[in-house]
């Protein structure tokens, strides 16, 4: 089965260490050759910054709000917002933070174009 759910991930933290310390637990693997830290390779960093980073990443037919969820418990300092849409015309936003050590979590999602008709509406004229 392919993956027909596009995520896009924007983390931030306001503190560094913190960012980092996710970045380096959940997104990256060492190497064994070169000892480097790289990226999965399933994951297109968009932009990294001191304090955020945005990338895209797929998932099996809808997003998995349970990984969201579960990171969102393992580093209470970030903020998470998941932007997505399906090949078949669903879309949907989840942010997660924690607000006076109460999880926050606010999801949206509706029906909507699918991407083979956004191509075919927004081809040039």
């Amino acid at each position: 089965m392919s993956k027909s759910c596009f995520n896009y991930i924007t983390i931030i933290c306001d503190c560094e260490v913190e960012l980092n310390n996710f970045i380096v637990d959940e997104l990256k693997y060492k190497d064994e050759e070169s000892g480097e830290d790289i990226f999965y390779e399933e994951i297109n960093v968009i932009k990294r910054g001191k304090k955020g980073i945005v990338f895209e990443i797929s998932s099996m037919i809808k997003p998995d709000l349970q990984i969201l969820h579960s990171l969102l418990k393992k580093h209470p300092k970030l903020w998470i917002k998941n932007e997505w849409n399906t090949e078949h015309g669903y879309a949907g936003v989840w942010i997660g933070c924690y607000n006076s050590d109460k999880m926050d979590i606010v999801h949206f999602h509706w029906k909507d174009s699918s991407i083979g008709k956004n191509s075919y509406f927004l081809d040039e004229v």
